[in-house]
C-alpha cells in the first residue's frame, strides 16, 4: 500500500522470464514434434511463462517501483521484484514538510528536473540551512529542516542511480531524526524517524543489502505499531499498512510466502477499513495496491481465478481514480492494473483480451515516457513493450514480437549502462531472455545462445547472494532456456549440463512444499532434463526424470487452488508415455496417454479456452501414435482444429496441422 509513489505492481517486473520455447527439438510443452501415424506435427503449445515475480512476484510480479514524476519523490517500480520499495508517505511528507523551510530545491525538482533540483537543494544547504549555525542554535525545527533537505538530496541521488551518495545522505538524515526522536512523546518526530528508516531500507535493498533493509523496515514497523495505538489516527493506521507491505515484499522475494501473505492480509484489512470513505482518493489507492499484492500472491500460487477477482477490483478503482485525478501517478497505476488483469487473462488462454489490456496500458506508458529523463517512466514503457511482445510471440507474430522486444531492450541497456543498479541489470537480463526466446522460435539457435549467454553472466552475478530467492530463480530459468537453445542447436551435452545445474538450484528453491511456483519450476526442469536424455537415447534416465515430475504435479493437482495444475499433470502423463514409447513399451505408453486424455477431455469442456482444445488435439495424436484407434482419434482431433480455425483461434503453425491430418485420413480410407 505504498501511498506516495505507489508500490504498485508486485510482479510488475519485467516480470517474466520465459520458460518453454517452441522449437523442433523441444519437449511437448516446449514445442516437440508429435507423431500421428507416420506423419509428424509440431506441437504448437506456446511459450510456457514463469513470471519473475518477487518471491514472487513472482509477481511472484516484491513489487517494482519507480520515481514519481510530479514531485521528484521516490516511487515504486514495477516488477515482481521491487527495484525499490518506495516510502508510501512521500506525497504526505511533501505536503507536510513544504512549510518547514526545506529550501528552494524541491520547487526546482518539480519544475526543471533532477539536475536543477540537486543544484537547488545544494544552494539551499549552503544558504538557507547553514549547518554550523544549526549546530550552534540546535533548535529541533532547524535540525529537522536539515534532515529533510538531506532526504531531498538522497532522493535525487537515488533517482540518478548514485546509490552510495544516496545512502550517505539518508544515513546522515537518519542520524538527525534519531536524535529528535529521543523524545518519545513527540509523535511527529517518531513518524519522521519511520520515514527515514523506510528511505534507508529502500536504498539498502536497491544496493543489495537485504539484512540492512529488513532491519530498517522492522524498526519502522515497531515504531508505527506504537503510534497506531491511537485508533483515531488514520495516518498512523495507514503507516502500519505501508510497513507491512514493505516487509511482505521483502519476505516474498526471499521465498517466505507464508510470512508475506500474513503481512499482506493484515495490510489489506487496514486498507479496507480506511477506504470506507469512497471520497478519500488516497485510501482508495491504498486499497487497490493491497488488492494487487494479494492478487500477485495468488497468481504466483496458480490461483488465477482468485487473482483475477482481486486484480479486477483493483482495476475498477484505478480507472475511477485516473478519471477523477488525471495525473501521472494515477495513470501509471492504471497501466499496472491493466497489465495485471492482462496477465491473468493470458494465463487463462484469452489472448485477445490480454492483448487489448496490454496495448491500452502501453499507449498510456508511451505518453508518460515522453520525459526521456524519467528513468521510471522509461522502465514502465519497456515493461509494456515486453508484454505486447510476449503475446505476439505466442500468437506466432515473431516479427511483431521482435520489434517490441528490441525496443524494450534498447531502453533497458540505457538504464543499466552504469552497472550499479541491480534492478536495471535484472531487467536487462529479462530482455535478453525475451530476445533469445524469439530467436529460438524463429529458428536461430546461435542467436538465441548469444542472448542467453549475456543474460547468464548477469544472473550469475546477482545469484551470488544465496539469500535472494528471486535471483536464484532467475538463474534457474535462464539456464533452462540456455539448455533449450543448446538442444535446438544439436549440442545435447551442453543442454544436459545446463539443465542439471538448473536442477540443483530448483531443488533448493523447492524445499518449501507450499510454494507452488517453485514446485512447478522444478517439475519443468525435470521435464527438460528428461527430454534431453530421451533424445540422447537414455530412455531409463528420461523416465526417471519424468516420473519425478509426475509425482510433483500429482501433489500440485491435489490443491484445487493451484491453477493449471491439472493441465500440468496431463503434460506429465504424456511425457511418461513418451519415455515408455521410446523404450518400446507401447502398452504402458498408451495407458499413460489415456490418463492424460481423460484430463484433457475434461479441461476442453471449456470451449472458450483455445489452449485446452489444442492440448486435447496433441493428446489425441499421442494416443494414436501408441496404438489407439488411429482413424477415430484423428477424426476427433481434426474436427477440433477446424472449429478453432473457423473462429480464427489457430496460429499459422497450428493451421498447418489440418492438411496433415486430412492427408492421414485419406491414406487410412484408401484401399491401397
Amino acid at each position: 500500500m505504498d501511498g506516495s509513489a505507489g508500490s504498485q505492481g508486485g510482479s510488475r517486473e519485467p516480470a517474466r522470464k520465459t520458460q518453454g520455447i517452441q522449437t523442433a527439438a523441444a519437449p511437448i510443452e516446449h514445442g516437440a514434434a508429435i507423431s500421428v501415424g507416420a506423419r509428424r506435427l509440431c506441437d504448437a503449445r506456446g511459450i510456457e511463462h514463469v513470471h519473475r515475480r518477487a518471491p514472487p512476484g513472482m509477481l511472484f510480479r516484491g513489487d517494482p517501483h519507480r520515481r514519481q514524476v510530479a514531485r521528484m519523490h521516490r516511487s515504486s517500480q514495477r516488477a515482481a521484484t521491487p527495484r525499490r520499495a518506495v516510502d508510501a508517505e512521500a506525497l504526505d511528507q511533501v505536503e507536510h514538510e513544504s512549510g518547514c523551510g526545506t529550501g528552494e530545491g524541491d520547487h526546482a525538482a518539480a519544475e526543471v528536473g533532477a539536475e536543477a533540483a540537486l543544484d537547488g537543494v545544494r544552494k539551499g544547504l549552503q544558504t538557507r540551512i547553514d549547518r554550523a549555525a544549526i549546530e550552534a542554535n540546535a533548535t529541533p525545527g532547524s535540525r529537522r529542516d536539515l534532515a529533510i533537505s538531506l532526504d531531498k538530496v538522497g532522493d535525487i541521488r537515488s533517482q540518478r542511480n548514485e546509490i552510495a551518495e544516496a545512502l550517505a545522505a539518508y544515513e546522515e538524515s537518519l542520524g538527525i531524526r534519531r536524535d529528535l526522536a529521543l523524545d518519545k512523546t513527540n509523535a511527529q518526530a517518531q513518524r519522521d524517524l519511520t520515514l527515514g528508516l523506510d528511505r534507508l531500507g529502500d536504498e539498502k535493498l536497491q544496493a543489495g543489502d537485504r539484512p540492512g533493509a529488513l532491519a530498517a523496515y522492522e524498526e519502522s514497523l515497531t515504531i508505527r505499531r506504537e503510534l497506531a495505538k491511537d485508533l483515531g489516527n488514520a495516518q498512523a493506521q495507514r503507516d502500519v499498512s505501508v510497513s507491512l507491505d514493505k516487509i511482505g515484499d521483502f519476505k516474498q522475494r526471499g521465498g517466505d510466502r507464508a510470512g508475506a501473505l500474513a503481512n499482506f492480509e493484515e495490510g489489506l484489512a487496514i486498507a479496507r477499513a480506511l477506504a470506507a470513505d469512497p471520497t478519500d482518493g488516497q485510501a482508495q489507492r491504498d486499497l487497490a495496491i493491497g488488492l494487487n499484492k494479494i492478487g500477485d500472491f495468488k497468481f504466483q500460487g496458480g490461483d488465477y481465478d482468485g487473482a483475477l477477482a482481486d486484480y479486477s477490483e483493483a482495476l475498477a478503482i484505478a480507472r475511477a481514480l485516473a478519471a477523477a485525478q488525471d495525473n501521472a501517478l494515477a495513470l501509471r497505476d492504471l497501466t499496472i492494473s491493466l497489465e495485471k488483469v492482462g496477465d491473468v487473462e493470458w494465463q487463462k488462454g484469452d489472448r485477445a483480451a490480454a492483448l487489448a489490456n496490454f496495448e491500452e496500458s502501453l499507449a498510456i506508458s508511451r505518453g508518460l515516457a515522453a520525459d526521456q529523463a524519467n528513468a521510471g517512466a522509461q522502465r514502465d514503457l519497456s515493461i509494456g513493450l515486453e508484454r505486447v511482445g510476449d503475446i505476439k510471440l505466442q500468437s506466432g507474430d515473431r516479427a511483431g514480437a521482435m520489434a517490441a522486444y528490441e525496443e524494450s531492450l534498447a531502453i533497458r541497456r540505457a538504464l543499466a549502462a552504469d552497472g550499479k543498479n541491480a534492478q536495471a541489470q535484472r531487467d536487462l537480463s529479462v530482455s535478453l531472455n525475451k530476445i533469445g526466446a524469439a530467436k529460438l522460435q524463429g529458428g536461430d539457435p546461435p542467436g538465441a545462445l548469444a542472448a542467453y549467454e549475456e543474460s547468464l553472466s548477469i544472473d550469475r552475478a546477482q545469484a551470488a547472494d544465496k539469500g535472494d530467492a528471486l535471483a536464484q530463480s532467475d538463474l534457474t530459468l535462464t539456464l533452462q532456456q540456455y539448455g533449450d537453445a543448446a538442444l535446438a542447436s544439436g549440442d545435447r551435452a551442453k543442454a544436459i549440463a545446463a539443465y542439471e545445474e538448473a536442477l540443483v538450484i530448483a531443488r533448493a528453491n523447492a524445499q518449501d512444499k507450499t510454494d507452488a511456483q517453485a514446485q512447478r519450476v522444478l517439475a519443468s526442469n525435470l521435464d527438460r532434463l528428461g527430454y534431453a536424455k530421451l533424445l540422447s537415447g537414455d530412455a531409463a534416465g528420461a523416465l526417471a526424470a519424468y516420473q519425478e515430475s509426475l509425482d510433483l504435479r500429482r501433489g500440485l493437482a491435489a490443491n484445487a487452488a493451484v491453477g493449471n495444475a491439472m493441465r500440468d499433470l496431463a503434460v506429465s502423463f504424456n511425457k511418461v508415455g513418451d519415455a515408455k514409447l521410446k523404450a518400446g513399451d507401447r502398452a504402458g505408453a498408451l495407458a499413460s496417454y489415456q490418463q492424460a486424455l481423460a484430463i484433457a477431455r475434461d479441461l476442453a469442456k471449456d470451449f472458450g479456452n483455445a489452449q485446452a482444445q489444442i492440448d486435447l488435439v496433441i493428446t489425441l495424436a499421442k494416443c494414436a501414435a501408441a496404438g489407439g484407434d488411429l482413424k477415430a482419434l484423428t477424426i476427433e482431433a481434426l474436427a477440433i482444429l477446424k472449429d478453432l480455425d473457423a473462429g480464427g483461434r489457430l496460429t499459422d503453425l497450428q493451421k498447418g496441422w489440418i492438411p496433415i491430418m486430412e492427408n492421414q485420413l485419406k491414406a487410412l480410407e484408401s484401399p491401397n
